[in-house]
């Protein structure tokens, strides 16, 4: 049986502008587990750089969301993991992996990348409905 994908806009927008939030997220995250607890200052510096990780984020993120919702939902025509949560996972986490890693060879971006990456797949995953045809 067959499948088409719909609601690929949406899903497209909220993996690329959900980015550069996560990945901001993401590293305050890994500061947490390493120990650092931020202050009231650093909590409220974090609120108001949001809004420009957004904008510098979806700059980033545009290509590979693009990339992988167009390609998952035309794999997603005919292959059941293409259709799953962890498809889209793992596939966010290679391409995000990928594109940060490139990005910034140095330190731990590709793992910061991989992080963001699966977040933004299974975000856009939320998004996106198979109907069969007839």
């Amino acid at each position: 049986m067959k499948y088409q994908a719909e609601g690929l806009g949406p899903a497209w927008g909220a993996a690329t502008f959900a980015a550069g939030p996560l990945v901001a997220l993401t590293i305050v995250g890994i500061g947490l587990i390493q120990g650092y607890a931020p202050g009231m200052q650093g909590l409220l510096g974090l609120i108001g750089f949001l809004v420009p990780a957004m904008m510098i984020g979806a700059l980033f993120a545009s290509l590979p969301a693009a990339l992988g919702v167009m390609l998952l939902s035309g794999l997603g025509r005919d292959h059941d993991f293409a259709r799953s949560h962890t498809g889209w996972g793992v596939t966010g986490a290679i391409l995000g992996g990928l594109t940060l890693g490139m990005l910034l060879p140095e330190g731990p971006a590709c793992l910061l990348g991989a992080v963001t990456g699966a977040l933004c797949a299974l975000l856009a995953r939320r998004y996106v409905r198979w109907r069969a045809e007839p």
